[in-house]
């Protein structure tokens, strides 16, 4: 089983990206801005052709170390469940 976390230290602006069972799992330092602009290139276009509201709340760009290509493919699989079981209004991201 594979679990993913994000962990922000309060106050600070570094987080950390950790995901169990991977051996293959690729450490490196990145910014969430990154992360985000990756996930919106993938499905603004996609929304918009669906009707369906994108927002990306305001945020702190962190400095995070871990996988991106594993963070990004876990956001991925958050907005697919949206668009697929939500009620297609809008998906709006939350703030950092």
């Amino acid at each position: 089983m594979t679990t993913a976390t994000i962990v922000l230290e309060g106050g600070a602006t570094r987080g950390v990206f950790t995901s169990g069972a991977l051996d293959y799992l690729m450490e490196q330092d990145l910014y969430l801005s990154h992360v985000i602009d990756a996930i919106r290139g993938l499905y603004e276009e996609k929304l918009h052709n669906l009707h369906t509201g994108f927002q990306i709340a305001s945020y702190t760009d962190l400095l995070l170390k871990g996988d991106a290509d594993r963070l990004i493919e876990v956001l991925q699989n958050l907005l697919e469940n949206a668009i697929k079981y939500g009620d297609g209004k809008c998906i709006s991201g939350v703030r950092w």
